[in-house]
């Protein structure tokens, strides 16, 4: 067990750590062994996580229609990011129904 309580949505594995996406909008990371080491929060249940070939980027996806790209062990965060991790967000697209086209920020 990784965390009690948590609906996981989406899991990846990278290195010598599990990275899952939870119902509540948190992204955590644990050590194979099952050590918390890091979590962010996105707002929205996750549906989806992918890191890119080289392990230097992640990209999280939601069911409120966020797209989120991160650089990976860049040692800080975006300023308005909420959470304890070493990843920067660099981008988000916002897919609302409502709106003609996605909005970037």
């Amino acid at each position: 067990m990784l965390e009690d309580g948590s609906r996981v949505y989406a899991g990846v594995a990278r290195g010598d750590e599990l990275i899952i996406g939870d119902a509540s909008g948190y992204v955590r990371a644990f050590t194979t062994e099952g050590t918390p080491r890091w979590q962010l929060y996105l707002g929205s249940s996750v549906g989806d996580i992918d890191i890119s070939g080289d392990g230097k980027m992640m990209v999280v996806s939601t069911y409120a229609g966020y797209i989120a790209m991160f650089d990976l062990d860049v040692g800080s965060q975006a300023p308005n990011q909420i959470g304890n991790s070493p990843h920067k967000e660099t981008r988000r697209w916002i897919f609302w129904k409502n709106e003609a086209r996605p909005l970037i920020w």
